[in-house]
């Protein structure tokens, strides 16, 4: 198995309190943040990534050069990071030492001018070329009497303006040439609001100045030429008091007709196209033509949803939104009146998730009382179902993956349809019970579901809804249950500090495992002959199923050990609240446990030796409780720590204001319950909205981890939505392989001969994806068969799994499908029995791996899965894409009105039948298409099933 897992999306939350960014020159993606996390949104590709980098605390600022070379990531503590934003690394750190509220680059990217405190700081920007020293701050502006809350750089690069809450504008001049030019700052006052936005034109004669009461000024520059002939440098145009004056040509109030007082919230500006877009607190965002502020578009994106930024692309057509409230991602184009992008992840805490039998789909149920269902390969919510009434607080696919389960604190068990997207069926208890956990036979025909009060196992059959059978026994609330893979038993965990195993077809108990500790997790192995158990004392409980013998304990108190939270009086070493996990998995192959709990690590254990195989660090961010080992000590006082004291905001608008303590509004308030039962069970701290964070730190945790049948990703439940863990795309080296001649300049020898059989083993003994690619593209279509039966049955699943990766995206997809037929006809008989033995292909193959021989290696079973997984999809869009062409072709041959002219019609007699004739040819190249996707992905589906066969 291997172990290189890196986290390459985030799913669950799509914004938090950061500014929304397009990403320059092309403004084709948009950036936004979750946590410290910055998240690339590709709009043209419709895919969402996770940079490799983490901010201090909170993000609270983002700013790109105009060139697109350098990302600046400022968070909640004055601390920024200068990014690279081609290659997504770490450039520079820089403390500023104070909050900062606007960050602008100059329009020459020398310049960065930073709004900290009630000064502007204006540093250069580090160059393309080494330098002594890149980071210099260059100049500090000063003036306002109060915070500085926006930045504009004028045209030329020479003016700044800013405004702040003391209700003025300031104009500075950034003189970069030595030579005093005697510029005089000028102050624009008039507002009686904070101003939200500062802006100049392209000709940086006139600027505009926005405020929160919807105050739009326009001023404009009135020079005089006396003044200039008396100036120190009239060689210059200075907007300044010593050429001229700044006068207030038009003064516009942006009002909405909804009978509530509405202020702006966020506001931005397209400078080239004259374009001012504003949101208010209500949901309604505004699109206004400057100068003038005529209204040229007006939307609505959710009652009571405050948009708490804005930004629109460089060209005007597109305008992103954001609600930090709500935690919505939105992009608009206003010309067309379409949707980009509309993202919204969860209001509060994530309590569970699931993989869907392929591995394409993670769903995910929150505290909000919403299950959400979220593309792996895009990272893209596309369905939510909102039925519960109360925390979710388990999921689970059915085996087909037609369907997905969802159990609540309501005490109902909801079963949604993934074809029609509806909840089909409602299934209950005789009694008000609260469920805290869920498990599917693997047929998919019964479900159980354990409940905290009272303490029962409920078993109910899913085609009719009717109740089963109620187990009772356990003694206190069941934890957690998990259904065997192979066998019709049911383990149940409760907090009486046992696991017992029930038949469910028999209606008995089996077997009843006694722990040391109360028990918090379960699940059973692959093969269903183990079951791993997390006890409260961090260890980790190996029983076997058929004797009921214990036979690893794996002693996990050090490895899952967290830090001290701001109110502890102790330290993290004498605290016992987070040494234990709540949430286990295993791996495809069995061979290793993944757990996580109240801490901010992720354990993999290997579990025939029982050592920690790695652990993971799911975040760095300081922002949450939990993540360091020692406090800083001049924050401490008799009174406790000054983090936990409410953040003070002269404007109300703060972080830490807004009433209520935290949870006592959680999703709708007039049907959500709180989870007041069942709160260190769940671990359901409420996840504090924006304005209750800086009253209580939310803690790092991990509350469930899961394993995808692929074996290629792993995901965990985290405070800022689910990380996800993939392996690298990388091919695997293998030096034992290796000969003097395998390099790649006789790999591409032998391309150029045409010997492509052996270009193709010197790429994968090399590990190089690129010289694959090149490889496996040179072989001509009719050779194809030919070549794939000169390949290894050995290397044939990892060239499955090379070209299941190309398959995702979509390239040569015809020549491709022919790839994957040849390998699965040359060597279809090897890869079944690789997917249905225990002992793993890869890992007997290879004799360095020979320790691999006692487990199961899912190497043939993953690329398999990978293969089905990418047919799968191309399988839906080449049946959507043939129903939309064959719609559009019968409408195209449609003929002409029985009223046009004879001659119209006898001219227009043949064109019908030729547009029939292509629209028949082009159904049968579709349908070539979809029949051979087909094939494709039944062959695939034959080699699992046997595979699965033998294994039972």
């Amino acid at each position: 198995m291997r172990f290189g897992y890196r986290l390459s999306r985030l799913l669950g939350s799509v914004h938090c309190n950061a500014n929304v960014l397009f990403v320059p020159p092309d403004g084709t993606s948009v950036l936004t943040a979750v946590g410290n996390r910055v998240l690339w949104v590709d709009l043209v590709n419709h895919a969402t990534s996770a940079m490799p980098f983490e901010a201090r605390k909170d993000i609270e600022l983002l700013a790109a050069s105009h060139d697109g070379r350098i990302l600046v990531v400022v968070d909640v503590e004055g601390r920024a990071l200068l990014i690279n934003l081609q290659r997504r690394v770490v450039l520079h750190r820089l403390n500023l030492k104070s909050r900062v509220r606007a960050v602008a680059f100059s329009p020459d990217d020398r310049y960065m001018a930073f709004a900290v405190g009630r000064t502007v700081e204006v540093w250069c920007t580090p160059g393309r070329r080494h330098q002594f020293a890149p980071l210099v701050l260059y100049k500090t502006y000063g003036g306002s009497t109060d915070d500085v809350t926006c930045i504009s750089w004028a045209p030329d690069g020479c003016n700044l303006l800013v405004g702040g809450k003391d209700m003025t504008a300031r104009l500075h001049y950034n003189n970069d040439s030595g030579v005093p030019t005697g510029f005089v700052s000028s102050t624009l006052a008039g507002h009686r609001d904070v101003l939200r936005g500062v802006f100049f034109d392209p000709s940086g004669r006139q600027c505009f100045t926005v405020s929160r009461d919807g105050g739009v000024f326009t001023w404009e520059f009135d020079a005089d030429a006396e003044l200039t002939a008396g100036a120190a440098r009239p060689d210059l145009t200075l907007y300044s008091p010593t050429h001229g004056r700044w006068r207030l040509a038009n003064k516009n109030f942006l009002r909405q007709s909804t009978g509530m007082r509405c202020l702006v919230e966020s506001v931005a500006m397209a400078q080239e196209k004259g374009l001012l877009v504003v949101g208010f607190n209500l949901g309604v965002f505004g699109l206004y033509e400057m100068p003038g502020g005529a209204a040229i578009h007006t939307l609505s994106v959710g009652k009571g949803t405050g948009i708490t930024t804005a930004a629109i692309a460089r060209g005007g057509e597109w305008l992103a939104f954001g609600s930090g409230r709500t935690g919505q991602l939105l992009v608009w184009e206003w010309q067309s009146e379409t949707y980009v992008l509309k993202q919204a992840g969860h209001s509060y805490g994530l309590n569970a998730l699931a993989f869907s039998p392929n591995g394409a789909l993670c769903a995910t149920g929150g505290e909000d009382g919403k299950v959400k269902l979220w593309s792996v390969t895009s990272g893209f919510c596309f369905a939510t179902f909102a039925e519960h009434e109360a925390p979710i607080t388990a999921v689970v696919f059915v085996p087909g993956g037609g369907a997905i389960l969802s159990a609540s604190l309501d005490g109902t068990v909801r079963a949604h349809d993934l074809t029609r997207y509806r909840c089909f069926r409602t299934l209950a208890t005789p009694a008000a019970a609260q469920l805290t956990s869920l498990a599917v036979d693997p047929a998919g025909e019964v479900v159980v579901a354990g409940a905290a009060d009272p303490f029962e196992l409920y078993v109910w059959s899913l085609q009719t809804g009717k109740v089963l059978d109620v187990f009772g026994g356990h003694e206190a609330p069941i934890a957690d249950v998990a259904f065997s893979p192979t066998e019709p038993i049911v383990a149940s965990a409760s907090w009486d500090g046992t696991v017992k195993l029930w038949n469910i077809y028999k209606s008995e108990l089996v077997e009843t495992l006694e722990m040391p500790a109360d028990v918090l997790a379960v699940a059973f192995r692959p093969d269903g002959k183990q079951v791993c158990c997390a006890c409260l004392n961090g260890t980790l409980q190996l029983w076997g199923v058929e004797d009921g013998d214990l036979q690893k304990v794996i002693e996990g108190q050090r490895d899952v050990a967290g830090g001290r939270h701001s109110g502890d009086k102790i330290t993290a070493k004498a605290n016992a609240r987070s040494k234990h996990f709540t949430s286990v998995a295993y791996s495809v192959d069995g061979s290793c446990v993944l757990a996580g709990g109240e801490s901010r690590h992720v354990c993999l254990y290997a579990c025939a030796s029982g050592i920690l195989v790695r652990k993971f660090q799911v975040s760095h961010n300081r922002s949450l409780e939990g993540i360091l080992d020692e406090l800083h000590s001049g924050r401490l006082t008799e009174g406790g720590s000054l983090d936990l004291l409410p953040a003070s905001d002269s404007e109300g608008e703060g972080r830490g204001s807004g009433g209520g303590l935290p949870g006592a509004k959680r999703g709708n308030e007039g049907k959500r319950q709180p989870a007041h039962i069942l709160t260190a069970c769940l671990n359901a701290r409420p996840r504090c909205c924006f304005r209750c964070r800086a009253q209580t730190k939310e803690a790092v945790r991990t509350t469930c981890v899961r394993f995808s049948p692929t074996g290629q990703e792993w995901a965990a439940a985290t405070p800022h939505g689910v990380l996800l863990f993939a392996l690298d795309d990388v091919t695997a080296f293998t030096p034992t392989d290796l000969d003097e001649d395998a390099t790649p300049a006789a790999a591409r020898a032998a391309i150029a001969r045409r010997d492509w059989a052996r270009a193709i083993l010197m790429a994968l003994t090399l590990g190089e994806a690129p010289l694959l690619a090149e490889a496996v593209d040179a072989v001509p279509p009719d050779e194809v068969p030919l070549v794939a039966q000169a390949i290894p049955a050995g290397l044939a699943s990892r060239l499955l799994a090379a070209l299941a990766r190309r398959l995702e995206a979509a390239r040569a997809l015809e020549y491709h499908l022919c790839w994957v037929r040849a390998l699965l006809r040359a060597h279809g008989p090897r890869l079944r029995a690789e997917a249905g033995r225990d002992v793993g292909a890869r890992g007997a193959l290879r004799a360095v791996h020979k320790v691999c021989e006692a487990g199961r290696d899912a190497g043939a079973r993953g690329a398999l899965r990978a293969v089905h997984k990418a047919i799968t999809n191309h399988e839906r869009d080449l049946f959507k894409l043939a129903r939309q062409n064959q719609y559009t072709l019968q409408f195209v041959a449609m003929e002409p009105p029985a009223a046009a002219a004879a001659a119209t019609m006898m001219a227009e007699a043949a064109e019908p039948a030729k547009l029939q004739q292509h629209a028949d040819v082009d159904a049968m190249i579709v349908s070539e298409a979809a029949v051979q996707a087909d094939d494709g992905a039944m062959e695939v589906n034959a080699v699992l099933y046997t595979g699965k066969h033998k294994r039972r």
